[in-house]
C-alpha cells in the first residue's frame, strides 16, 4: 500500500500538467493576441493545436505501451513534455509557441495513454475507484490552479511563467516516475505500427478542426464533408484490417465500453471549451482582469477536486452509469444558465452555473472512468485506457472547433479585438450548442445501465 502511495504521487503529478497548461492558457489567450497582435482565429490555434497532436498520438501511444513498456511510455511522455513545455516559454512568436505546442501534445498524449492503466494494473478492483478518483483529483487541482494561479502569473508576471511553473513540475513528476513506477511486462507480442495508417487518422483530424475554423466560407463547408467522409472511411479501415489503431470491434463487442466512451466523449465536447467562452466574456465584454476572472472561473473545478474522490469510492459500490447520467443532467442545466448572460448580468449568476457544471462533471468523470476500466480485461488496460483519453481529446479538441465554428459564423474572430455585440452573441451561441449536445449525451450515458 506504501508504494501505492508513491506511484500514485508520480501519476497525479503528471496527470496535473495537462489540465494546467489547459486551463491556463485559455485565460492568456486574449493577452497573448495583444503580445504578438493576432486575431482571436489565429490565437485560438495555440489550445488546438495542442489537443489536435493530443489526440493524434495517443492511440499509437496506447499500442506502444501495450507492446513495450507502460513505464518506458510514461517516462518518454514526461521528458517530451519538459523539453517542449520550456520551449513554449521561450516562443518568440506565434508560430513558434503553436509549433512547440504541436511537441507538447505528443508529450501529453504518452501521459494520459498510460497512467490510468498503470494505476489500473497495481490498485486492486475494491479500491480501483478509489484510486482512480485521487487521479482524477490531480486532474481537477490542474483546472482549478490553470485560472487561479494561472491568472495570478500572468497579470503580475507574464503569460510566459504559466511554462515555466509546469516546466518544473513535470521535472518532479520525472523523478518520480523513475523511482516508483514498476515496469509492468507487454500485454501483446510486439507489432509494427502502420505508418500510413496512422497518417489517415492524422489528415482526418485535422481537416475536420480547420474546417470547423472557417465553416462561414464555401471551402470550408467542402473541408467539413471531406473530413466527415475521412472519419468514415477510417472506421471502415480499422474494421478490416488486423491490429487496428482503433479497435472498433471492442465497441462493436462491449456495450458498456462503447457508450461509456461515446458518453465521454459528448461530455469533454461540451464542457472543455467553457472556460474559453468565459475567458472572452468576462476580459473582452466585462473588463475584467486575468486574475479576477481566473478567481471566477476556479468555481467550477473547485468543485470537482472536492467531490471527484468522493463519487469515485460511490462508484466501486453503486452502477457508475447511473452516477455519470445524472452528472451530464447537471452539466446541461448549468450551460443553460450560461446561455441567458447578458453584458450587465451579475456573477452570481455565473458561479451558480459553474457550480452545477463543476459538481455535474465530478459526478460523471471517475465513475465513467471506472466503469470503462472494469469493463475490459487487464491485457487491454493500455489500450482501454488510451481509447477513453483518446475519446476525451478528442471532445476538447471538437469543443474548441465548436467555439471557433460559432465565432466564424459570427465573424467574431476576424478582428484583433472582435466587436461586443457580436462576440456575446457567438458566446451565448456557443452556449447553446454545447447544453443541447449535453441533453443528448444523457441518452447515451443512459444506454450502459
Amino acid at each position: 500500500m506504501r508504494k501505492l502511495r508513491w506511484l500514485l504521487l508520480a501519476t497525479m503529478s503528471a496527470a496535473f500538467l495537462n489540465p494546467f497548461s489547459g486551463s491556463s492558457i485559455n485565460i492568456a489567450l486574449p493577452v497573448i493576441g495583444k503580445t504578438f497582435h493576432e486575431p482571436i482565429q489565429h490565437v485560438n490555434w495555440v489550445a488546438t493545436s495542442f489537443l489536435l497532436t493530443s489526440a493524434i498520438f495517443l492511440l499509437t501511444a496506447g499500442k506502444l505501451a501495450d507492446f513495450f513498456s507502460q513505464k518506458k511510455v510514461f517516462v518518454l511522455g514526461l521528458i517530451f513534455f519538459s523539453i517542449f513545455t520550456l520551449l513554449c516559454g521561450l516562443s518568440q512568436n506565434l508560430t513558434q509557441l503553436i509549433i512547440f505546442r504541436i511537441f507538447q501534445g505528443i508529450g501529453s498524449s504518452f501521459l494520459f495513454a498510460t497512467s490510468v492503466s498503470i494505476l489500473s494494473h497495481v490498485a486492486p478492483p475494491e479500491i480501483r475507484g478509489k484510486v482512480l478518483g485521487y487521479n482524477s483529483a490531480a486532474i481537477y487541482l490542474g483546472l482549478l490552479l490553470g485560472p487561479t494561479l494561472g491568472g495570478i502569473l500572468i497579470h503580475w508576471v507574464h503569460w510566459r511563467s504559466i511554462f515555466f511553473f509546469p516546466f518544473v513540475i513535470s521535472l518532479f513528476a520525472l523523478f518520480m516516475a523513475i523511482c516508483f513506477i514498476p515496469t509492468f511486462p507487454p500485454q501483446e507480442g510486439k507489432k509494427k505500427i502502420n505508418v500510413w495508417e496512422n497518417l489517415y487518422y492524422w489528415i482526418s483530424l485535422a481537416t475536420l478542426i480547420y474546417a470547423m475554423s472557417i465553416a462561414s466560407s464555401p471551402i470550408g463547408v467542402y473541408l467539413l464533408l471531406l473530413a466527415i467522409a475521412l472519419l468514415i472511411s477510417f472506421v471502415i479501415l480499422e474494421y478490416k484490417i488486423k491490429n487496428p489503431l482503433l479497435d472498433v470491434h471492442l465497441f462493436s463487442s462491449n456495450a458498456l465500453f462503447a457508450f461509456s466512451n461515446l458518453a465521454a466523449l459528448v461530455n469533454y465536447a461540451t464542457t472543455f471549451a467553457i472556460d474559453l467562452l468565459l475567458s472572452y466574456y468576462l476580459q473582452k465584454i466585462k473588463n475584467f482582469s486575468a486574475d479576477y476572472t481566473g478567481y471566477i472561473l476556479m468555481v467550477q473545478p473547485l468543485m470537482m477536486v472536492i467531490f471527484s474522490p468522493i463519487f469515485g469510492r460511490l462508484s466501486d459500490m453503486i452502477s457508475p452509469g447511473k452516477i455519470a447520467s445524472g452528472g451530464m443532467l447537471l452539466i446541461a442545466i448549468g450551460l443553460l444558465f450560461l446561455y441567458f448572460i447578458k453584458v450587465t448580468t451579475p456573477l452570481w449568476w455565473i458561479i451558480v452555473g459553474l457550480l452545477l457544471i463543476g459538481l455535474g462533471f465530478s459526478l460523471f468523470s471517475t465513475p465513467n472512468t471506472n466503469a470503462v476500466m472494469s469493463s475490459v480485461p487487464k491485457s487491454l488496460y493500455g489500450r482501454a485506457a488510451a481509447t477513453l483519453a483518446t475519446m476525451r481529446v478528442i471532445g476538447q479538441m471538437l469543443s474548441m472547433g465548436i467555439v471557433m465554428l460559432v465565432f466564424s459564423l459570427h465573424h467574431a474572430s476576424t478582428l484583433p479585438m472582435g466587436d461586443d455585440l457580436f462576440l456575446l452573441q457567438a458566446i451565448k451561441k456557443g452556449f447553446l450548442v454545447f447544453a443541447i449536445l449535453s441533453l443528448g449525451g444523457i441518452f447515451l450515458s443512459l444506454k450502459r445501465i
